[in-house]
């Protein structure tokens, strides 16, 4: 460490220990590009981590039926635009497993090979759009009516368990808030003093030690 050597030894090393590594990996990679720290790569696979448990949003939760849809979507273009030739089938046949168990039926799920159109953005035209919480029938009859009107309409998910449910600890009143806010802010000015007069204490223990060894010195 510190040596004018180590960087050269360190980046020889660190050259063959990658190409030793890159050579007998499983899955190989379709490009790699290194500079010192700074790594790029092209990996045509998906990668699952060890926790992984394949649970997406069930087939049977409270949700409107274009975001279910969107999930067996997303999941099956992400296999089709990632994996190679080699390993897609095989992605494929695992996003269909863990739909099915999701509670998603083989039509949900039979979703075609996205065909991307670079120019499909630009063709799009300017469409006013409303985000209305999802009410299960009354949004869908709510939604044939705004459609009638040229508006696209968004749903968003309904109140959550977890806003419903009330938290385990007890909300202080607003004036006790400000006293604890108020004893915090005593606090923090009591140990800055404290912490001046310590300051202030060892320097004047310092020059009395060294005014005791200057008269040591002059006996």
């Amino acid at each position: 460490m510190g040596s004018p050597l180590s960087t050269v030894i360190a980046s020889t090393f660190l050259e063959e220990f990658e190409q030793l590594a890159l050579l007998s990996a499983t899955k190989q990679l379709k490009l790699w590009l290194r500079y010192i720290d700074d790594i790029f790569i092209i990996w045509q696979h998906i990668y699952r981590k060890p926790t992984h448990t394949d649970r997406y949003l069930n087939k049977r939760s409270f949700r409107h039926p274009s975001t279910k849809k969107g999930v067996c979507n997303t999941l099956v273009r992400r296999a089709h635009c990632i994996s190679d030739h080699n390993s897609i089938r095989k992605e494929v046949q695992h996003v269909k497993a863990a739909l099915k168990l999701n509670g998603y039926h083989t039509r949900d799920i039979a979703t075609p090979r996205p065909n991307p159109n670079p120019n499909r953005l630009d063709n799009i035209e300017s469409r006013k759009s409303v985000c209305l919480p999802y009410l299960g029938q009354l949004s869908h009859r709510i939604q044939r009516i705004i459609l009638q009107a040229d508006v696209k309409v968004f749903h968003s998910a309904s109140n959550k368990l977890s806003r419903t449910l009330q938290t385990h600890k007890d909300k202080p009143p607003a004036h006790r808030q400000q006293e604890f806010i108020g004893s915090r802010a005593n606090v923090g000015r009591f140990t800055l003093v404290e912490q001046d007069e310590i300051s202030a204490l060892g320097s004047r223990n310092t020059k009395a030690m060294s005014g005791v060894g200057n008269k040591k010195n002059l006996l």
